[in-house]
């Protein structure tokens, strides 16, 4: 509790410093870029980070010189794109310029721009699936590869040796099924993953070597070079290997959360890769679960990273929806997989279903460890809502709407009560109070509702820390349409507006 406690002091410590130093007349850019080493690495604070170096860069009075101000719009680029809280497809094209406009890429010899660039296409081509991304996005990292392992490698520690090869990989496999699926014939994807290979063994002996070299020991305490050479080893089949340079960096202290997340899915994507029968090399698999298992600490992280994120689409269609979508959660809950979602996105009659379910789960993890969480749990919690959702329903809502003298006489005088204020009153009376929360018929207001899991910290935020989790906590989502605008309008219990992707602001029903 009191290494929590203190986590939490020194997350908050950073974001009042961060805030200070946006009202300041002058900042200094060193301690900016301190500063912001700091916030990525606490609860994974890229929205302020963004801020602060923006607001660094554009200030007058700051002096900064021409390699600093490069540094600072590198990580303005790379914490650009790692800011889930902006636009999806946005953010990746606004990283990649902020990048090109500090340091032209075609042109660049910088390892960190290189590094940056190819990572960004590599989201990009795991948001669209374009190949074309992903080639680009090899081309960036080869470039970076090529400057030397050892040349520079103390800003590049192997990254863009260790992901050219990953993207190898990607690109030989994807290449590969394409050409089973038209019986035809290639040699292009076996040199893809012998060249991959050949990047690793070369990952592999010299940064080994560098370890032993006293002026680089503190590379044996740097959590990006330990696991570079365990992925190495990890994707050579050396399993035994791996497993130590992967404990020695596991215990490694104050490594941020969103870098062993980081880690974690890309060796779970190289097993994924490993068990296609596309490639017939199933032998190469045997052991390599073990050590992801040895790594994240526990089967439910192993099977989190492997399975990806799982969301849930309510759709609407009044009433007859909502029931509707009683027999389909019951059917999850048959075969527990309610317990994997993350995201409930619904609308109209998916909405009043999916945020009476949500207030189940919510009371269900809110009281309950997640090792004593069983997948009767939810089954029973989908009994619970059978009968008390339709004995609600069968209260005929609708015309209890105009069946109170007291509320007619509101809706016609008064400007701050209209048929949607009673509306929500009889939900709350004839379906949310019907919930044994503890809540009673008091409403539910939505901005109250955050799920706090039992045994948690008040730092959990299920989009970063789900990860972890057998049960995770699900984001309710109600989506709804602006009117003046005819874009989609999302409701949530931390924000509401317009969703964090890529609408074109262009448009406009109007």
């Amino acid at each position: 509790m009191a290494d929590t406690e203190g986590k939490n002091s020194q997350h908050s410590e950073n974001i009042r410093k961060a805030r200070e130093l946006l009202s300041a007349s002058k900042v200094d850019p060193a301690e900016t870029l301190n500063l912001v080493k700091k916030l990525k690495s606490q609860d994974r604070a890229f929205g302020d980070a963004c801020k602060l170096l923006k607001y660094t860069l554009n200030k007058p009075a700051t002096e900064i010189n021409v390699e600093l101000e490069k540094q600072l719009n590198q990580q303005l680029a790379l914490c650009t794109y790692k800011d889930p809280d902006l636009p999806a497809a946005l953010r990746l094209d606004d990283a990649f310029k902020i990048l090109d406009d500090a340091d032209p890429v075609y042109q660049t010899q910088d390892q960190e721009t290189l590094g940056i660039a190819g990572a960004i296409y590599k989201r990009k081509w795991e948001q669209s699936n374009n190949k074309l991304y992903l080639e680009r996005s090899l081309s960036y990292y080869l470039r970076g590869y090529r400057l030397g392992i050892v040349n520079g490698w103390h800003v590049d520690q192997g990254y863009n040796a260790i992901n050219a090869a990953y993207v190898l990989d990607l690109l030989g496999y994807l290449e590969q099924k394409e050409i089973l699926e038209a019986n035809g014939s290639s040699n292009l994807p076996e040199q893809r993953f012998e060249q991959a290979d050949t990047i690793r063994r070369e990952v592999l002996d010299k940064i080994s070597a560098l370890l032993e070299v006293k002026q680089h020991a503190w590379m044996k305490q740097a959590w990006w070079v330990l696991v570079t050479i365990g992925e190495a080893c990890f994707a050579l089949a050396d399993y035994e290997l791996a497993s130590s340079w992967f404990k020695q960096a596991d215990a490694l202290e104050n490594v941020p959360d969103w870098e062993r997340e980081s880690t974690a899915r890309q060796l779970a994507s190289l097993l994924r890769l490993r068990s296609e029968p596309v490639q017939g090399t199933s032998a190469k698999i045997v052991g390599a679960e073990e050590v992801l298992r040895e790594f994240l600490g526990s089967d439910t992280a192993v099977l989190s990273v492997m399975r990806g994120k799982v969301g849930l689409a309510l759709s609407g269609g009044g009433f007859r929806a909502s029931l509707y979508h009683i027999g389909v959660l019951a059917r999850l809950a048959e075969l527990d997989l309610l317990r994997h979602v993350e995201v409930i996105s619904c609308v109209s009659g998916g909405s009043i279903i999916g945020a009476h379910y949500y207030l189940e789960v919510r009371d269900l993890l809110q009281k309950t460890a997640q090792d004593e969480i069983t997948k009767d749990d939810y089954i029973n919690i989908i009994s619970r809502i059978e009968k008390s959702f339709l004995a609600g329903v069968q209260s005929n809502i609708r015309i209890r709407i105009l069946t109170s003298l007291k509320a007619t006489f509101k809706m016609l005088f008064s400007a701050h009560y209209s048929r949607t204020n009673r509306l929500g009153e009889l939900y709350e009376e004839q379906i949310y109070s019907r919930i044994k929360d503890g809540l009673g018929n008091k409403e539910r207001y939505l901005n109250d509702l955050i799920i706090k899991p039992f045994a948690e910290d008040e730092n959990f935020r299920p989009k970063d820390h789900n990860w972890h989790r057998s049960a995770k906590v699900p984001i309710l989502i109600l989506n709804a349409t602006s009117l003046n605008t005819g874009h989609n309008w999302q409701f949530t219990a931390s924000w509401m507006g317009e969703p964090p992707a890529g609408i074109d602001t262009e448009i406009d029903a109007n």
